[in-house]
């Protein structure tokens, strides 16, 4: 259960080149399990669990900036 359930494209163009590109923003869910509890704690705070105590997945986000993937980043319970 790790693929994408929503995206946005948008044209963008480059601050240091002028070329234009796209910039996809596409947000993902995996089960909380799928992560150590550090990890939660750095992404979200020491106390993420009294504001989501039955939270049992967990949305990333990333972008793909003109073809470069920047990565899945945590980005809310």
């Amino acid at each position: 259960m790790s693929s994408i359930v929503a995206y946005k494209e948008r044209e963008s163009m480059s601050p240091t080149t002028g070329v234009v590109g796209i910039i996809r923003v596409e947000w993902r869910i995996k089960p909380i399990s799928a992560y150590n509890m550090d990890d939660l704690y750095a992404a979200f705070g020491p106390n993420w669990t009294s504001y989501n105590p039955g939270a049992r997945f967990v949305m990333e986000q990333r972008y793909i900036r003109r073809g470069v993937d920047e990565g899945w980043k945590l980005f809310d319970v």
